[in-house]
């Protein structure tokens, strides 16, 4: 059960660490772009997990999810659901450090050339904010494979996860399964950080400012040559 544990794990590891990072960005860049009162709503709304024990979301998830009409109790769609609504407001934070470092002028250009929303995500907010999104993504993942509390009340044998596998080799009292299995999640854990940080160096071997600048250039160009920027442009 240990290695079919690692493979759900980390499968489900990276699959919600992408949709959490995701939404947050997407969440993060509509807030500024709006402002307002629905800006402040989602920063909250994004935030109030952390509010929270993760018994206390792991037991609503249980409650709403386990019995009719979804009857989702163990099954990787209830603990991916989990995974994103507990490590939201890390996500958060990663995907708003990430926009704050963008300045609000190529969001202004975008909008004076006629891009859309997402097609100003797509070509300026997400290549931009690609290092502090991978760096968010990196945490999620570790964040998601190593979780004790929500992987004990909505996994179980169907679909067994590495908290679950944990908790039961600990009261088997097999200690060294289990020093072998946190041995596993801990090299794990690190190549993934230590990609995401190779990465992040490698982004930025022209220099942070530079990179950035060219980033922004490119970003800009691509969304000034749609053809409503070229419209608005010649007009």
């Amino acid at each position: 059960m240990g290695g079919r544990a690692l493979t759900v794990s980390g499968f489900l590891g990276i699959l919600a660490a992408t949709v959490g990072i995701v939404i947050a960005g997407l969440l993060v860049v509509y807030g500024r772009e709006t402002g307002g009162w629905r800006a402040r709503t989602l920063d909250a709304a994004m935030r109030f997990p952390g509010a929270l024990s993760h018994i206390v979301i792991g037991v609503v998830f249980v409650a709403t999810l386990t019995g009719p009409p979804f009857r989702l109790q163990g099954t990787l769609l209830a603990l991916l659901l989990a995974f994103v609504v507990v490590h939201m407001p890390q996500a958060a934070v990663a995907a708003g450090s990430a926009r704050d470092q963008i300045g609000d002028q190529l969001f202004e250009a975008s909008r004076m050339s006629g891009a859309t929303f997402a097609r100003t995500v797509a070509k300026i907010a997400f290549p931009l904010m690609a290092p502090g999104l991978l760096a968010g993504w990196a945490l999620l993942f570790v964040l998601a494979i190593g979780d004790l509390t929500v992987s004990a009340l909505l996994s179980g044998t169907r679909n067994p996860v590495v908290g679950f596998v944990i908790l039961n080799i600990w009261e088997n009292g097999t200690y060294s399964s289990l020093a072998a299995m946190a041995m596993v999640i801990t090299v794990v854990s690190g190549i993934i950080v230590g990609l995401s940080a190779a990465l992040d160096r490698r982004s930025s071997r022209s220099g942070p400012r530079r990179g950035l600048l060219t980033r922004g250039r490119a970003a800009f160009r691509s969304v000034a040559s749609t053809p409503q920027g070229k419209d608005k442009n010649t007009t």
